[in-house]
């Protein structure tokens, strides 16, 4: 495997966001392979700034050397096997809008925008 090879053999284990403008949406999708929906557990919370970040954990009693996903950071211990993500969220997010779903191995989370001229400035005109 030569120097940066990793990065792609890991792209898939790399959370992805993004914003629709248009939808007024910001989406999350983080993978956890090896869990099932029940094993999932998600909660916004905020940083000591205020900074919002999305908490995932999945933790699973029966997991075996076969079926446990190697490439996540996991622990096991007795009989255990949790994973545990923080996803930093932007500002303008409103964290009660949260809606999420668990499919194929990923989690979606889906949030609504707050763009505000707070948050992106506002225009000052010149007196004449």
């Amino acid at each position: 495997m030569h120097s940066g090879d990793w990065e792609h053999e890991f792209e898939w284990a790399v959370p992805k966001w993004g914003e629709d403008h248009e939808k007024g949406l910001f989406r999350v999708e983080v993978p956890f392979p090896g869990y099932a929906e029940e094993d999932i557990k998600l909660a916004v919370n905020h940083h000591h700034d205020g900074t919002p970040f999305l908490e995932i954990k999945a933790e699973c009693e029966e997991e075996t050397e076969d079926t446990k996903p190697k490439e996540m950071h996991e622990a096991w211990y007795h009989g255990h096997t949790w994973a545990e993500r923080h996803i930093t969220l932007p500002h303008h997010i409103d964290t009660n809008s949260a809606q999420a779903t668990f499919r194929n191995g990923i989690v979606m989370v889906t949030f609504k925008t707050n763009h505000n001229d707070k948050e992106h400035g506002k225009e000052i005109p010149l007196k004449k």
